[in-house]
């Protein structure tokens, strides 16, 4: 008959079971379902990788990791723009830009101050807004009202190389333009209807 087992060894096997897991868990960390991250390793001449959702083993010679995840799906991105007509007219913009990250770009321009959130929360913003400021410059507020121009600065080329732009733009910050609407153009001159211009 086997001997019992007194509290202590219990309370022994319970410490070893314990301290085991915590070494198993500091082994290993996952990236969330429909994510993946971008993975540096806090080592002097480290550079960076990315990795799939999951588990994934952490080196125990690695310092420490620095991991920061990224949606899989692309985000959609609405901004109201004001800027000014060549003729100095307010000018108020919709954009709509649907953006995904590009893994292979990302790399090759990430660094701890440029990571995924702050290119969603800070680049894309500023690069639609560029784009738009930059497109819409060239036109007059006249141009931009009729619907029914034509010509290169009538609305619906201002639409087309808006989103071209802003595709040039984001390009060179790891980010894929997957489809790009301008909704709506609005001039806010004094004889105009002030209407916005859908296009």
């Amino acid at each position: 008959m086997a001997a019992p087992i007194s509290k202590v060894g219990l309370a022994a096997v319970a410490a070893g079971g314990a301290v085991a897991y915590t070494l198993a868990s500091a082994s290993f960390y996952t990236i969330s379902s429909g994510s993946k991250a971008v993975v540096l390793a806090n080592d002097e001449g480290a550079k960076p990788t990315i990795v799939d959702e999951g588990m994934h083993f952490k080196s125990p010679f690695s310092s420490g990791l620095v991991i920061t995840e990224y949606s899989l799906r692309p985000a959609l991105h609405s901004l109201n723009v004001a800027t000014k007509s060549v003729d100095d007219q307010d000018v108020k913009v919709q954009v709509e830009v649907l953006c995904q990250l590009d893994d292979e770009k990302l790399l090759g321009i990430y660094n701890m101050r440029l990571t995924p959130e702050g290119i969603a929360g800070n680049v894309i913003p500023r690069g639609i807004t560029a784009a738009t400021s930059e497109i819409v410059s060239e036109s007059t507020a006249a141009q931009l009202e009729d619907a029914g121009n034509k010509t290169f600065r009538g609305p619906a080329f201002v639409k087309k190389k808006v989103c071209e732009h802003a595709s040039q733009l984001l390009e060179n910050f790891g980010v894929n333009v997957v489809d790009c609407k301008v909704q709506s153009i609005k001039c806010m001159t004094s004889g105009g209807s002030n209407k916005p211009k859908p296009l």
